[in-house]
């Protein structure tokens, strides 16, 4: 415990606010988004105005939100109703088998900040040194997915305060709204924390993102969709979320992941830094 508050916890913190410095200062772009296209300007003012567009879109096509809601309310109201005999039979299953259940954690484990920080950071840079602009493009835009994912599914968390398995065994225990100041600023792994889960809408934004770029290529989805969909099972295998919550935080990716390639499918060039850069000279992956 000592450990865990002297170095985990500030690790961690520090991980994710170093995440949204880089985010903030140096993905520098000139993006023609939408209809109108931005001039040469900072990221941060492109990267809020991409998040302030995820939750105003939906408002301006309602036929395509509501079929989407009314999906997404389907499967949340299914797995809702099987939680706690889901995760009940899940924990007993997971006990029995040691190999499983080490396994399991290092999936949720590296699922988390090392998959979502590492896949991006990678891409980048490998496509910076191989001068692969498209490949480090893919790694500028998967660092937004995450970053959408993470600002909207820490919203929900703060908003519901849904409790975890392994606070509670009964999965209907909720606390809308925070009811004071330090509910409101509590660890997003806390035991109040549970819904939707922020490693399964990270890692289902990049997939989504993925395979709607490479859309010819079926490997691409079949594999990203597979790591995604493996990463969200370890959430409920141990014992950090229900079902339901796997599965809003899953749809949750998907929808911000479609919605980045979207959004940014006019972006002819993003670049590291505020200022102008020489002209790249490769296209290739």
């Amino acid at each position: 415990m000592f450990i865990n508050h002297l170095f985990i916890k500030p690790i961690r913190v520090g991980v994710v606010l170093l995440f949204l410095v880089i985010l903030s200062l140096d993905l520098g772009a000139q993006a023609p988004l939408i209809r109108q296209p931005y001039p040469k300007t900072w990221v941060g003012r492109v990267f809020l105005d991409h998040h302030l567009k995820l939750y105003v879109h939906p408002f301006k096509d309602l036929k395509a939100t509501s079929t989407y809601t009314l999906m997404a309310g389907s499967a949340f109201a299914l797995s809702y109703a099987f939680d706690a005999s889901i995760e009940r039979e899940t924990s007993t299953w997971i006990a029995s088998r040691a190999t499983l259940r080490n396994l399991s954690e290092g999936i949720t484990i590296g699922g988390g900040f090392p998959l979502v920080l590492g896949v991006p950071t990678l891409l980048y840079v490998y496509g910076s040194w191989r001068q692969r602009p498209k490949m480090r493009r893919h790694g500028l835009i998967l660092g937004q997915c995450v970053g959408h994912s993470l600002i909207s599914s820490y919203l929900f968390k703060a908003l519901t305060g849904r409790s975890r398995p392994t606070l509670t065994s009964n999965a209907q225990e909720w606390q809308f709204l925070p009811r004071s100041w330090s509910d409101l600023i509590e660890d997003p792994s806390g035991p109040k924390r549970a819904f939707p889960s922020a490693h399964s809408a990270m890692a289902w934004s990049m997939a989504s993102y993925m395979t709607r770029s490479y859309q010819n290529k079926k490997w691409v989805g079949a594999t990203c969709y597979s790591l995604a969909g493996i990463v969200a099972l370890s959430r409920v295998t141990q014992g950090e979320h229900w079902a339901s919550d796997v599965v809003i935080g899953s749809l949750l990716g998907y929808g911000i992941g479609r919605f980045s390639y979207w959004v940014n499918r006019r972006t002819d060039h993003l670049r590291m830094v505020p200022w102008k850069r020489k002209k790249e000279t490769s296209s290739k992956f």
